[in-house]
């Protein structure tokens, strides 16, 4: 089942990419097709970066609620 749902989204994927192909190369329009692992390197920088503003945001506000005791505090993963 699962084998069968997966080819049918890939053959209508590939169909309607052939298409856009097709649409662009009647327009005389530049065929330019995504960079994939250099979008999935940037999605997993911009996923880091994300992770470390978080991580600051949770020092400082520990920072600002620190009382002398832990009462308050969060835990910084």
């Amino acid at each position: 089942m699962i084998y069968y749902l997966t080819s049918t989204f890939l053959t209508i994927g590939a169909f309607l990419l052939g298409v856009n192909i097709g649409l662009r190369i009647k327009k005389e329009e530049p065929i330019k097709l995504p960079n994939i692992p250099k979008a999935i390197k940037e999605k997993k920088i911009e996923k880091e970066q994300d992770k470390e503003l978080k991580r600051f945001n949770t020092i400082l506000q520990n920072i600002d609620n620190y009382d002398g005791t832990g009462k308050g505090q969060k835990v910084i993963k």
